[in-house]
């Protein structure tokens, strides 16, 4: 006999001693009633006719509580296995919405490094502090990692550079030829960041 066919026997098996319980059980509970009522514990037809379908009731309920208790299991497992699908459906556009973010904060930050590069200027100086807040707060809203943020600012040591290059007390070719490492490496860094761009 095959496990298949095992397990159905027994569960036939269980269905009959089920069934046999819930008839016994119906009709020992009719034949109390019938006593309750010749013994005169009952006075009425339909106090006689209520505790028989009380007894046929509990039978019945006795026979098919085990199919109910299997049914609801396996809605449950549907329901369970819906709620998993919709949570990685939610948790895959949380993160479309977080990638979003980040490259908002990254086009915030590439924009605060661009923002009036006049030197010397103080609502310049004000407004790159103000606009570098605000970069701060989009990374935190984000939860972006200490590499995520490092990543995002890879722009600005070069700009630095270049700023530091153009403040130099020197004459302008001097400033110029300090300057010129830092706009190669922006010019590659550009590059190759467009280059991945294609690639993906």
């Amino acid at each position: 006999m095959t496990p298949e066919e095992l397990r159905e026997a027994k569960s036939n098996e269980r269905r009959w001693w089920r069934g046999s319980l819930c008839i016994l059980v119906a009709i020992l509970g009719s034949g109390y009633a019938l006593w309750l009522r010749m013994s005169g514990l009952i006075g009425t037809e339909a106090a006689l006719f209520g505790f028989t379908c009380l007894f046929i009731f509990i039978a019945i309920v006795v026979y098919v509580l085990p199919q109910l208790q299997e049914l609801n299991l396996k809605e449950l497992k549907v329901v369970l296995r819906e709620i998993k699908e919709t949570e990685s459906r939610i948790y895959a556009k949380e993160q479309t919405v977080r990638e979003l973010m980040l490259k908002l904060a990254d086009l915030a930050a590439m924009e605060t490094l661009n923002f009036s590069r006049l030197s010397g200027s103080e609502y310049a100086q004000l407004m790159r502090q103000w606009r570098d807040k605000r970069v701060d707060e989009i990374l935190d809203l984000v939860e972006a990692t200490p590499e995520e943020k490092n990543h995002l600012r890879r722009y600005a040591p070069i700009y630095k550079g270049i700023d530091d290059a153009n403040a130099l007390p020197v004459p302008p070719p001097q400033r110029d030829e300090a300057a010129a490492p830092f706009w190669q490496q922006l010019r590659d860094l550009f590059r190759s960041e467009i280059s991945d761009s294609k690639s993906d």
